[in-house]
């Protein structure tokens, strides 16, 4: 092979090799960046959390608390909840309760999933979580998110109760 073929073929494959490393470094960031935020409320990371995309869940069984973290905005936000104040939750799709019955959604017609939680807390009756917006998720994951949401639905709906003594 000449000089100029080895340049050629050094330069392809740092094109295609380039992105994939720049991808999976930023992901890893965010995941850390959620990971983090999850930590700083729980003081450690509690054993039931789940990160996906620009957005992280986990509960934490000794203090009772469901802690929300959303990094798709400029900065993170965090929500932290007293899950013995959850009454009820509601797997929301385009605004609308999803059938608990429906394992699946048609992605091309999702442009949000939201978890509701329904408290019993006057001053906070009714939290929105956001699992999936498309404008900020791209259309090709609704049903994963649309899993994750039935499934902290499950989770939250039944947990152990915490006692007061």
């Amino acid at each position: 092979m000449e000089t100029k073929e080895i340049i050629m073929y050094a330069v392809i494959i740092i094109a295609c090799v380039a992105p994939v490393v720049w991808f999976a470094r930023t992901a890893s960031s965010k995941s850390r960046l959620i990971l983090k935020s999850i930590k700083a409320v729980a003081g450690k990371l509690p054993a039931q959390y789940d990160v996906w995309t620009d957005r992280g869940m986990a509960f934490d069984a000794a203090t009772h608390r469901l802690v929300f973290v959303n990094n798709s905005q400029p900065e993170v936000i965090t929500q932290v909840i007293q899950a013995d104040e959850v009454i009820d939750a509601h797997v929301l799709v385009n605004g609308k309760k999803a059938a608990d019955s429906k394992k699946t959604i048609d992605p091309a017609n999702v442009n949000t999933i939201v978890l509701q939680l329904i408290c019993s807390s006057k001053d906070n009756r009714e939290i929105l979580l956001t699992f999936f917006d498309v404008n900020s998720d791209g259309p090709f994951h609704a049903n994963i998110h649309y899993q994750l949401a039935r499934k902290w639905k499950k989770a939250i709906l039944e947990r152990p109760v915490l006692n007061h003594a």
